[in-house]
């Protein structure tokens, strides 16, 4: 899966800081364990790596995507205003605007 990029992740790595915020604003004990098995199935894929198996890797890889993407779920499920864009401003204006005079 060359070039594929998840939610807002950076292709093939692996994001433990952005699954510990999700984990934490999802606070139930269901997420913080489903964050924990993709942590651990990251330390799979990063020790199948090293001894050369890359279909292990990627299987493990795979895992890990789908546990924190679940875990993101429970987070957008119980905050959904955090996940929304931002907002639009009104563009500044330099000056005073004299209606073309």
């Amino acid at each position: 899966m060359r070039g594929h990029r998840g939610p807002h992740g950076i292709s093939g790595r692996f994001d433990a800081a952005r699954l510990a915020a999700d984990a934490k604003l999802a606070g139930t004990a269901e997420a913080r364990d489903l964050a924990q098995k993709a942590v651990d199935a990251d330390t799979a894929r990063t020790h199948a790596a090293f001894s050369g198996n890359q279909d292990e890797a990627m299987r493990q890889g795979r895992i890990a995507s789908a546990l924190a993407m679940a875990v993101r779920s429970l987070a957008l499920a119980d905050h959904p205003r955090t996940f929304s864009g931002p907002r639009r401003r009104m563009p500044a204006t330099v000056g005073l605007v004299n209606n073309g005079q």
